[in-house]
């Protein structure tokens, strides 16, 4: 734990700035800068642009809403801060590291999403975050706690359900653990404005509250007007997809209304080009960057990689039947199963890293697993049940040695 909590302190203090640029950096090159579908063109090529509705600049805002969220929940809810440091305290972290985390789950919302439209795939963003943070030596239960938020951010019953798988936070009720759930799934809800004519503010998770819960409604109201406002304010200019319509927003407790106009000239933006307006869009992402410090180029394929996965892939369809292998055998011939799934399992996480530095670097790549163990890089995978009194290596370790001379030693 005391590591744990060292590690966070390096990469938290005296700014949150590092760690929230190390998770942009990390969430943009392995999801939101790809683009959903293999057949779109520069699929190669990281860009903001690829996403305009559920991307990076979505996934940004969110998590640059929990901290204002935060401050409502504070403001307007009787128990909610005492609950947010019993939180803290049992991981034995600060009530800041843990909003921090929190900005990060909301980051990694949509991460693992494969389309726009309705979000099927919170399971798949939730495990990605997940990770994420046991890469930076968080906590496991606490890392588990913050990807239950994203598989249940919509699903208050089932998260506190699942949550006494977790010791740690046993001694606090479920109903008071959802205040972290809601965090993530009101600053989702806030950036729907930009899908939607009528905005109906009952939607939000603070709303939903027992009155009993909250102080001030009217105030509350006040509050969340101006948000929403700054809100759509920040989507439009930042050339987010954005109705060129006023939209009209529907209060929760005076059951009153208000519009918001376009504050930048959608009827020419609309009539511009899409080159234009994803230049726009990944002109905002730069600046993010440029604030959060986020310095990085973006990763080139290395030509040498890509011919180690072409010709693993290979032998992939050749195992399955699908080519037929003019050599001596395929690396699938002493207890096949077992080899081809700790060799598919390996190219799997190498090519969802995606970026390289080097040959060496892609062929050693590990993961850490959901089990908390360590994967098999790839050159493990591939010399798998090698001979060990010959120490001979494997008929493909030795064709990709022979391709690649730099892998010998």
């Amino acid at each position: 734990m005391d590591h744990v909590v060292s590690t966070l302190e390096f990469l938290m203090k005296p700014t949150s700035k590092r760690f929230i640029g190390e998770a942009i950096k990390y969430a943009f090159i392995n999801f939101y800068g790809r683009a959903f579908s293999a057949n779109s063109t520069n699929t190669k090529e990281l860009r903001a642009s690829h996403r305009v509705l559920h991307g990076i600049l979505h996934a940004i805002g969110c998590m640059e809403l929990v901290p204002e969220v935060h401050e409502l929940y504070k403001n307007h809810v009787v128990d909610y801060q005492i609950t947010l440091e019993n939180i803290a305290k049992s991981f034995a972290i600060s009530q800041d590291d843990l909003l921090i985390l929190i900005q990060t789950t909301a980051l990694f919302h949509d991460s693992g999403r494969l389309g726009d439209g309705v979000d099927k795939w919170d399971k798949e963003s939730a495990i990605n975050l997940y990770r994420f943070l046991i890469g930076c030596e968080i906590p496991a239960n606490l890392a588990k706690l913050l990807e239950l938020a994203i598989q249940y951010k919509d699903e208050d019953r089932q998260f506190k359900r699942k949550l006494t798988s977790i010791p740690e936070i046993a001694h606090l009720q479920p109903s008071r653990i959802d205040y972290l759930r809601q965090l993530v799934n009101m600053v989702d809800t806030l950036e729907v404005i930009r899908v939607r004519e009528v905005f109906e503010c009952s939607y939000l998770s603070i709303n939903k509250l027992p009155h009993r819960l909250t102080i001030n409604e009217s105030e509350l109201s006040l509050q969340l007007d101006e948000l929403i406002k700054k809100t759509a304010a920040k989507i439009q200019a930042e050339c987010r997809p954005f109705s060129c319509s006023t939209k009209k927003v529907c209060r929760a407790y005076n059951c009153g209304e208000f519009f918001i106009p376009p504050i930048i000239n959608i009827p020419a933006l609309a009539q511009s080009s899409l080159q234009w307006n994803n230049a726009q869009h990944d002109e905002a992402f730069k600046a993010i960057c440029d604030h959060y410090e986020v310095q990085f180029t973006e990763p080139k394929p290395i030509e040498q990689v890509e011919k180690v996965i072409s010709q693993l892939t290979k032998q992939i369809e050749i195992q399955a039947g699908k080519l037929q292998y003019e050599g001596e055998h395929s690396f699938f011939a002493i207890k096949k199963k077992e080899k081809a799934r700790l060799i598919k399992e390996a190219l799997h996480h190498a090519q969802l890293k995606g970026s390289f530095s080097s040959l060496e670097d892609f062929i050693d790549h590990k993961e850490n697993t959901l089990e908390g163990k360590m994967s098999l890089g790839l050159r493990q995978a591939l010399n798998w049940n090698r001979l060990p009194i010959h120490k001979e290596k494997t008929h493909t370790w030795r064709e990709l040695e022979t391709s690649f001379p730099e892998l010998k030693h």
